[in-house]
């Protein structure tokens, strides 16, 4: 086996490595779509907040869509190099660990995108004070990545350390419909939406992580350092914390009741399938990842139906 794994090595070129990582890692199809849907959902929740009729789009719009695309993928290569030890024994069948891609494949890749980012950025400059602290405080999330001292064997270190980077990301989405049309960034409610999109990340962190008792291993998960139950009453209560930001804010700004009721029907559902994986003793055909991927992808398609469909899109 091994034999044709250094094979397959030494006849692939980098191109062709770099296409297996990308389908078996992070599909371009499906990444593309979720950018899209992420950052156009806030994109239009900020002008709602705004209480606008109108929905303004323009040129720096689409760059931060592609940023947001090219940050996903700096982020999971980055994770997949801090990884590599510990892939190596748990998740062999990976491609870097199995050496069908190679770590200066890796590296290459990570370079050529943040110099990506920060030329679109450069020149398309409405995020880009945001983008420079985002990108900067990636840099150094990165670099310490590399300690082993600080970060190995300590989940609640690595997430302290870098689930502020989706904070981060929504406060740079905020800032291009800000500075390109003049609207305010910093004040209360924007910074609440922020919040709001911030617990995406920390619910996806969460459920990608929860895994039920009798398949655990000494592979560390949150359900594993905090115990099945309290892992997953944080993650309700962080989906229960987001409707409460976008009801209040609702308050504030009209939102159609069949929008809040979906909202309020996909939270239902998610508490009555979390609350049956705790208290069920049969939880082998539960799938944690697979509930936090839908909640997610539910949410930002009623509210960006809901901005698109109440509003006017303007190309300025």
């Amino acid at each position: 086996m091994n034999e044709i794994n250094t094979t397959d090595k030494i006849k692939s070129t980098f191109f062709s490595r770099l296409m297996v990582y990308l389908w078996e890692t992070y599909p371009p199809p499906a990444a593309l779509i979720l950018a899209n849907l992420q950052f156009f959902c806030l994109y239009t929740l900020f002008f709602w907040i705004n209480d606008a009729d109108k929905i303004l789009v323009n040129g720096n719009a689409l760059i931060g869509v592609l940023t947001c695309f090219l940050f996903m993928l700096f982020l999971r290569v980055a994770d997949e190099l801090k990884d590599r030890e510990v892939d190596l024994v748990f998740f062999p069948e990976r491609p870097l660990p199995s050496g069908r891609v190679l770590e200066t494949d890796l590296w290459i890749v990570m370079v050529v995108i943040y110099e990506l980012m920060f030329l679109l950025n450069t020149i398309f400059p409405a995020g880009i004070l945001t983008f420079l602290a985002l990108g900067l405080f990636a840099f150094f999330t990165f670099k310490y990545f590399f300690y082993p001292e600080y970060i190995a064997g300590s989940l609640l270190y690595s997430f302290l350390t870098h689930n502020p980077l989706t904070l981060m990301t929504a406060i740079y989405i905020i800032s291009i419909p800000g500075n390109s049309f003049k609207l305010p960034i910093w004040r209360f409610e924007p910074l609440l939406l922020a919040t709001w999109f911030w617990f995406f990340g920390i619910i996806w962190e969460f459920t990608r992580k929860i895994r039920a008792p009798e398949k655990e291993t000494e592979y560390m998960t949150y359900s594993l350092l905090f115990g099945l139950k309290n892992s997953v009453f944080v993650t309700l209560g962080l989906m229960y914390s987001q409707f409460l930001i976008i009801f209040y804010l609702s308050r504030q700004h009209p939102i159609s009741d069949t929008a809040l009721g979906l909202l309020a029907m996909v939270l239902l559902l998610c508490t009555v399938y979390f609350l049956l994986f705790v208290f069920r003793k049969n939880r082998s055909n539960f799938q944690i990842m697979a509930a936090g991927v839908v909640y997610l992808f539910l949410n930002l398609v009623i509210l960006l139906g809901e901005m698109l469909l109440s509003r006017t899109l303007v190309w300025q």
